[in-house]
């Protein structure tokens, strides 16, 4: 079955129907994160629908703290994994198909399984297995990204919810670090999945580390097993009253941490992310990608950035970009951190 393409600006939810709903969810942290608000918002106004939520595997457990899903399902690997993940959407009979990421797999999926409304964004070959064909205006390059996925589930409210996650109370029960055995946690997250793109220097990682536990607070390095290297170093040139736990949490461990912190150093990566939906104050570092399209969504974030370029599309290893990130110092971070702080 297939249908026209249409203009989105945006289109309206309907209410009150009772059937089984999939969002296949996007596949990066970050990504995952800000797609958030516009699930609560269909969750809020569809509370009779059974929603079903469709993963990569690595981020079922942040999904497994956030209430909108009912059921959260994952994808299996390789190309086989697009046939058996489509027999077990099948078997569930699912009513209406909402495909937030972009690909080609992301769409088939559902096609294959049989869904008999699919809505998604058009786009050269995934365009054959949509029912329902979206293409945003030009209103949307200027929005934020949580609209973009607004959109794709028919929400024309520009009042979204900010995301909500609460980390499990058995993985809080685990954490050892304590807050109140301390005069502050700072947490610094100085890894991002992009690269030296996206990395302030490691050099002023250390700075602010150095600067906070002379103050009498305590540094928590966080990141991925990519970021063991440079948090190991941080680490070193520091001392004491340091706690590197790079690669030493899982998801949500990590989230649990991050939510017990006083504040938070980052650069724009899914880390930031994920302090912000915690509500942990977050201190964002941005080189030239455009905080108006992927800005932290939480109660108390400040951006930093002082180039005045902003793009969505930027290379690994962009010399404009790592010079722009040069160009914040760690006065900058911490005079916004002393707000912050219990100092």
């Amino acid at each position: 079955m297939t249908g026209s393409t249409e203009s989105v600006s945006p289109p309206h939810t309907e209410t009150g129907r009772t059937n089984k709903v999939l969002i296949v969810g996007l596949n990066w942290l970050g990504d995952a994160i800000m797609s958030m608000p516009a699930i609560q918002h269909f969750h809020a106004n569809r509370p009779a629908d059974d929603l079903y939520l469709l993963t990569k595997p690595a981020l079922k457990p942040l999904w497994q703290m956030h209430a909108a899903p009912d059921h959260i399902l994952t994808i299996s690997p390789g190309n086989s994994g697009v046939v058996e993940t489509a027999k077990e959407l099948k078997r569930l009979s699912i009513d209406e198909a909402f495909i937030l990421p972009n690909s080609f797999r992301s769409a088939l999926i559902p096609r294959l399984a049989g869904i008999p409304q699919r809505t998604g964004l058009a786009g050269q070959l995934r365009t054959l297995t949509l029912t329902r064909k979206l293409q945003l205006n030009g209103t949307y390059q200027s929005l934020h990204q949580s609209r973009e996925n607004a959109a794709v589930l028919g929400i024309d409210t520009e009042d979204l919810p900010l995301p909500t996650l609460c980390p499990p109370i058995e993985t809080r029960r685990h954490i050892q670090v304590k807050r109140s055995q301390h005069a502050f946690l700072l947490g610094l997250i100085p890894g991002a999945a992009r690269g030296p793109s996206k990395r302030w220097p490691e050099e002023n990682y250390t700075a602010i580390a150095k600067r906070a536990t002379e103050q009498g607070g305590t540094v928590i390095l966080l990141g991925t097993r990519e970021d063991e290297s440079v948090c190991s170093r941080i680490e070193a040139a520091c001392g004491g009253r340091i706690i590197n736990l790079a690669a030493k949490t899982n998801m949500q461990e990590f989230a649990t941490i991050l939510k017990m912190l006083h504040a938070v150093v980052c650069n724009d990566s899914g880390g930031m992310h994920l302090a912000a939906a915690l509500g942990t104050p977050v201190i964002a570092i941005f080189g030239i990608t455009d905080p108006a399209k992927t800005s932290p969504l939480g109660p108390s974030c400040t951006v930093l950035q002082k180039s005045t370029k902003r793009t969505r599309d930027i290379s690994r290893h962009s010399a404009e970009a790592i010079e722009a990130l040069k160009a914040i110092t760690p006065d900058d971070v911490y005079g916004k951190l002393t707000s912050c702080l219990p100092l």
